[in-house]
């Protein structure tokens, strides 16, 4: 109360002044006062809006921008690992060239190189590949192709003069003889089965078969030596009722990703 006494003065007045204020507006007469007042103004609102309108454009920039990287990095991203992958599968192949080459130098066998230059029907039971070397070069119907470190990836199935074509030794057009590397040193003959694997059949009962243990030739068959890899023994078949046993083979060889092959010339 002590306060509005003291105040009572100051309060009246700014009450007359607000009362004539709205009076005033209602009735017009401020007009040319607020016409001044909004000229004075217009420039400072025009920078006001400038900044404004730039800080927009500015964020509407930036968002799109960012959708842009996101895109690109997601774009990096996907090469990146492509070419990892790439990487990856040359390097497995490097390491593979490096051993088919110390097995060539070590071998007895006489070694001719080969490139691989088509592949025709792989995923159908007759697959071949075709490789640059062919007559004029020694190569004959029947010579075994190697990979890697000794794995048998298929037998010579047609000669041109500087080509020839070589059947997998999954297709339905390859039979060799074999023996697993155990104490029996347990015969049989394995042949492709459409395309899916190998299959090691007439194998006597008394037998042993181990699963794991490699398959490798027997030297049985013309211009295939012995000890040449056909692969790993993955399940056995043992009928009660059968004469002989079959095993699953198998092969150590990627058909997919090899280029450079070995084809074995007799002595």
């Amino acid at each position: 109360m002590n306060f509005i006494r003291q105040h009572i003065r100051l309060i009246s007045v700014t009450v007359i002044i607000i009362f004539l204020l709205i009076l005033f507006y209602n009735i017009r007469i401020l007009k040319p006062l607020e016409k001044g007042f909004s000229y004075i103004l217009q420039p400072v609102q025009s920078v006001l809006f400038r900044n404004v309108d730039s800080y927009a454009k500015t964020f509407a920039t930036d968002e799109s921008s960012i959708i842009e990287e996101n895109s690109r990095l997601k774009d990096q991203l996907i090469e990146l690992s492509l070419q990892n992958s790439e990487a990856t599968t040359k390097l497995s192949q490097y390491q593979e060239y490096e051993n088919q080459l110390k097995f060539v130098n070590e071998s007895e066998f006489n070694m001719l190189p080969a490139k691989i230059i088509s592949r025709v029907g792989q995923g159908t039971t007759t697959q071949l590949i075709t490789i640059n070397q062919g007559e004029s070069a020694g190569v004959k119907t029947g010579y075994p192709v190697l990979y890697n470190e000794g794995a048998v990836i298929g037998i010579v199935y047609a000669t041109e003069e500087e080509r020839s074509e070589i059947a997998l030794i999954t297709s339905n057009l390859i039979q060799l003889q074999g023996m697993i590397q155990n104490d029996a040193r347990t015969p049989g003959l394995v042949h492709g089965e459409f395309s899916t694997g190998l299959a090691m059949e007439y194998i006597l009962r008394e037998n042993p078969i181990d699963v794991g243990g490699i398959v490798i030739t027997n030297g049985q068959d013309k211009d295939v030596p012995q000890g040449l890899i056909i692969g790993t023994v993955q399940s056995v078949d043992d009928e009660a009722s059968e004469l002989f046993k079959t095993a699953k083979i198998t092969p150590l060889v990627r058909y997919s990703s090899n280029s450079i092959v070995s084809v074995v010339i007799p002595n």
